[in-house]
C-alpha cells in the first residue's frame, strides 16, 4: 500500500544520514515506531498512580509539544514544575510532586517521548481515549491504559 508523508526538512535530513535515502528511512522508521511504543507503554504499565497520571495529562492540557524535545526528560520535569508552582497539579488531583518529580528522573528517554505522545494522543486525537458518549477524552481511559 503507497502512502504519502509530509516529513519536516530536518527529519528527512536525519533519515537521509541514518539510511542513506530518505525514502527507505522514512518506511523503517514507521516499521519500527508501533513496536517500540508498544514495548515502552509496556513498561510503564503501573509505574504512575492514577492521581499522577491525570496531573500531568491536566497539565498538557492545550500545550503544543514539539517531538525534538520530547525525549528530554529536563524538559518534562521542568514543565510539571511549572504546572504545579502556577496551576497547582499535585493539590487539585492529590499526589506528591516531589515523589513525581523522582520518578521521571528515572525514566529512559523512551518513556518519557511515549509518555507525552499518549497525552498528545489524549489532547489531539479524537478517537485516541474518546468517552462512550463522545463527549470528548476520557481520562479514566487513558489511565486504565497504564494499569
Amino acid at each position: 500500500m503507497a502512502t504519502t508523508v509530509r516529513l519536516s526538512p530536518q527529519v528527512e535530513q536525519m533519515l537521509t544520514e541514518i539510511y542513506g535515502k530518505k525514502t527507505p528511512g522514512a518506511e523503517r522508521a514507521s516499521e519500527c515506531f508501533p513496536y517500540i511504543r508498544r514495548h515502552t507503554l509496556f513498561e510503564l504499565k503501573g509505574y504512575f498512580t492514577p492521581k499522577e497520571l491525570k496531573g500531568m495529562v491536566d497539565s498538557y492540557s492545550g500545550t503544543m509539544m514539539d517531538a525534538q524535545w520530547m525525549p528530554v526528560k529536563d524538559m518534562v520535569i521542568g514543565h510539571l514544575e511549572d504546572a504545579d508552582k502556577f496551576e497547582h497539579i499535585s493539590t487539585k488531583w492529590g499526589f506528591d510532586f516531589d515523589q513525581l518529580r523522582e520518578k521521571i528522573k528515572k525514566l529512559t528517554s523512551a518513556h518519557v517521548f511515549f509518555l507525552q505522545e499518549e497525552i498528545n494522543r489524549f489532547w489531539n486525537y479524537d478517537n485516541a481515549y474518546a468517552s462512550d458518549d463522545n463527549s470528548g477524552p476520557d481520562l479514566e481511559k487513558f489511565v486504565n491504559e497504564f494499569q
